[in-house]
């Protein structure tokens, strides 16, 4: 699938490294149900590209597996490598992808396949696939089925944000048919955690700091009517995950 990036989209893509704290402190890892789905247990040698700050990779690397993290921000990649200094960090991106050939049995894209040119970076993947090898996608998505999460959708849903279809990616004719598969599931947080999470996102971080202030004070109201006296509350989210396998 072509994704056309405009000059505002490569803005986003470039603007997580300076929100690299933020996003490693409040963005929310991934559920187990999930990493079963998208890395089959017979992989040995694991790519995980756009890694950010380690998120998804921390999870590869807790299963004992041999992982290689590639990510195009300086800032992120520093971050990840001092949280898991084991891990193999390459600075690169998705359509040049600094690993040899038929090396690594399945390529994970978490959160960062709307980032990518997909036309480049699909036969890239092919090249460093072994045979038969998966190329596993996942995205973490609010359950806005759940009211208070919809009002928030809302407030954000008027910011100018990078337009992603979460419907099954068109990978093409290197890979055979793409599986999908969605799982559900609450992460506990406060309202500051809230506020830093939102920060996070690209077309939050990306405002001024009055219009920031202003898109995080209307959400707050929001939470605060859904948050337990302690101030906590459960975001829900529902995880998409899509995978196909290396065609011969």
């Amino acid at each position: 699938m072509s994704i056309e990036r405009s000059d505002l989209s490569e803005e986003r893509a470039l603007s997580f490294g300076r929100v690299a704290e933020s996003y490693q402190a409040a963005r929310p890892t991934y559920p187990d149900a999930a990493i079963d789905w998208l890395v089959p247990e017979r992989a040995g040698r694991v790519l995980d590209l756009g890694a950010g700050t380690g998120k998804f990779t921390e999870s590869l690397v807790s299963r004992g597996l041999d992982v290689i993290a590639v990510e195009p921000s300086a800032e992120m990649l520093q971050k990840l490598a001092e949280r898991l200094p084991t891990v193999d960090a390459r600075q690169g991106t998705a359509e040049s992808i600094p690993v040899v050939d038929a090396s690594v049995d399945v390529v994970t894209v978490a959160q960062a396949w709307h980032w990518v040119d997909a036309d480049a970076a699909v036969p890239e993947i092919a090249r460093i696939l072994r045979p038969s090898g998966l190329l596993s996608l996942v995205w973490n998505m609010h359950d806005d089925r759940i009211a208070w999460v919809q009002e928030m959708e809302e407030v954000l849903g008027k910011l100018p944000r990078f337009n992603v279809e979460y419907e099954t990616p068109q990978i093409g004719e290197l890979f055979g048919d793409v599986e999908s598969w969605t799982t559900s599931w609450t992460r506990p947080l406060t309202l500051t955690e809230l506020d830093t999470y939102l920060r996070s996102l690209s077309y939050v971080s990306l405002k001024s700091p009055p219009e920031q202030a202003e898109i995080l004070d209307r959400v707050r109201a929001i939470a605060s009517d859904a948050a337990a006296a302690d101030g906590t509350l459960e975001l829900p989210y529902l995880t998409e995950c899509h995978r196909a396998r290396l065609s011969d």
